[in-house]
């Protein structure tokens, strides 16, 4: 389940879809480390900016790395926090933000579990309990054009030969046609997703093998994304030999019990993907949810559907996964504003 990356000396394991991707990755990441691989992390990172210029070594406008020497005080921090002043109502209009997102955007109070939302720096403090001393360069939100140069400055200071993303949940398959049969397109939430495979895929021709993880099938049910969307753009890269293979988490296997523990050491609440995997992992299924998801807003709302696919990677050569994709690739990877990626999107 390794041989697509026997020849890969310098790793660079990177969550495409934002927030809490990247731990999708920790049980590929802890198999690699005991093979004397020399991996780092990456993450499209949804920790606010200013936090992230405050205490992150700055790599690139866009790119800030977190590691060991990394000095953040999360008490003093948010003691030390400004009351966020909201512009009126018709300026927020014009901002596209409601009251709630401006706040949410402007703070880095976080509602679920703790009061900081800053997984990178939680991710490299749990890795250090395991005598891993382990950098993760964060990818802010930014035109794909400047998230490919960041790419290529981590390239560049790693020496990355190998590019790994890693999507939680399975909407980064999905090509930009997939509709219901009104017409409503069922994508799921494929900003960050898209914006992640352009920039690696148009990144520096040094890294000779890139790959796309999905982890969490059946997760995205709930933004639209359909089983057979998914398995049919599956058969598609099966076809025209795009697809890797596909191996299931194992609670048996300590790589995997080491997942799950460093991500149960980083407030799991924030993390509904994670933690279904870990459900299924566990043997969970069908309307379970697990004890500490009980505390978001809106989750016992829902039905749960659990089951041990969840736990099973499916990997991709991000070539294939790129050529499948229905956009203006060419005009995608030139953009310099978020504006432009979703106007090319047509979200």
């Amino acid at each position: 389940m390794y041989k697509h990356l026997e020849n890969s000396k310098n790793i660079l394991i990177s969550g495409c879809g934002g927030g809490y991707d990247i731990f999708c990755g920790l049980d590929l990441f802890f198999n690699l480390v005991d093979q004397g691989k020399n991996v780092v992390l990456g993450s499209y990172t949804f920790t606010n900016n200013k936090l992230l210029m405050k205490v992150g070594t700055k790599i690139d406008q866009y790119c800030y790395k977190i590691d060991k020497n990394t000095q953040f005080d999360e008490e003093t921090y948010i003691k030390n926090l400004v009351k966020i002043i909201v512009p009126p109502a018709d300026i927020l209009e014009q901002m596209h933000y409601t009251r709630e997102e401006y706040i949410q955007a402007n703070t880095l109070v976080n509602k679920f579990d703790g009061p900081c939302y800053f997984p990178e720096y939680n991710l490299v403090m749990s890795l250090a309990k395991h005598n891993l001393s382990i950098p993760i360069y964060c990818f802010m939100e930014t035109g794909i054009k400047q998230l490919t140069e960041a790419y290529n400055k981590v390239i560049e200071i790693e020496n990355i030969d190998t590019i790994i993303l890693m999507d939680g949940g399975t909407d980064s398959l999905m090509t930009g046609i997939e509709k219901d049969k009104n017409g409503k397109r069922m994508l799921g939430t494929p900003f960050e997703d898209i914006s992640s495979i352009v920039a690696t895929f148009n990144c520096s021709s040094c890294v000779t093998n890139k790959f796309l993880y999905c982890l969490g099938f059946n997760i995205d049910r709930f933004h639209d994304v359909t089983d057979e969307n998914f398995l049919c753009n599956t058969a598609n890269l099966i076809k025209n030999g795009y697809f890797v293979g596909s191996y299931m988490l194992n609670i048996k296997n300590e790589s995997t019990r080491k997942y799950i523990d460093v991500f149960m050491d980083c407030n799991p609440a924030n993390s509904i993907v994670n933690s279904h995997v870990i459900a299924a992992i566990q043997g969970h299924f069908g309307d379970y949810c697990p004890e500490w998801l009980r505390k978001r807003d809106g989750v016992l709302n829902h039905k749960q559907y659990i089951h041990p696919l969840m736990a099973l990677y499916w990997i991709y050569d991000l070539e294939g996964v790129h050529k499948n994709l229905k956009y203006d690739v060419d005009k995608l990877k030139e953009t310099i504003e978020e504006y432009e990626i979703l106007q090319l999107l047509k979200l």
